[in-house]
């Protein structure tokens, strides 16, 4: 599960007396459940914390992306309008993680979606990973550091859109 969310705020700078601003809402929400095609299963892998698997392990995965977006315009003698959709879609990925030593690790990862469902054209993203596995407590846990991308592409009567969401992350 992965979740990704953006509001911005919009307002004049100066008062020209119809408008009060302009405000957008996206989450995006990313399911599904996996399938590891080879390497240690993660029973073995938490079992083994401390040591260097001796093979790299490759996922497949299929679930869901909901895309929800929300706007809201501010009027001084209106009020407010605001219209809010969601859409889901299907979608398929896979992973490759590689392990450099018991500690460090990389992992690439991507996924497509949409196939038309909800009218989502693409929907798709790529991810880049370097991470360093510790334990919290005694609890295995790992630091994780990377770079993501992820489109949407939308067209739908009500809500149209072409967003491309990029940039580092530490988890």
């Amino acid at each position: 599960m992965d979740s990704n969310y953006l509001g911005a705020d919009f307002r004049p700078v100066v008062d020209q007396g119809y408008s009060k601003g302009l405000s957008l809402r996206l989450g995006i929400m990313e399911y599904g459940a996996s399938y590891r095609l080879f390497g240690p299963s993660a029973s073995e892998r938490v079992a083994h914390w401390e040591e260097k698997s001796h093979s790299n392990i490759l996922e497949i995965y299929a679930g869901g992306r909901t895309i929800w977006l929300g706007l809201e315009a501010e009027f001084s003698r209106l009020g407010a309008v605001s219209n809010n959709k969601s859409v889901t879609a299907p979608l398929v990925g896979s992973r490759i993680i590689v392990e450099f030593s018991p500690k460090w690790f990389a992992s690439l990862g991507g996924s497509v979606g949409g196939f038309g469902v909800e009218n989502v054209n693409f929907t798709g993203s790529a991810l880049g990973i370097v991470g360093y596995r510790t334990r919290l407590f005694g609890v295995p846990a790992w630091v994780e550091t990377g770079y993501k991308a992820l489109s949407v592409k939308v067209d739908k009567r009500i809500l149209t859109t072409d967003i491309i969401m990029h940039g580092p992350f530490l988890g």
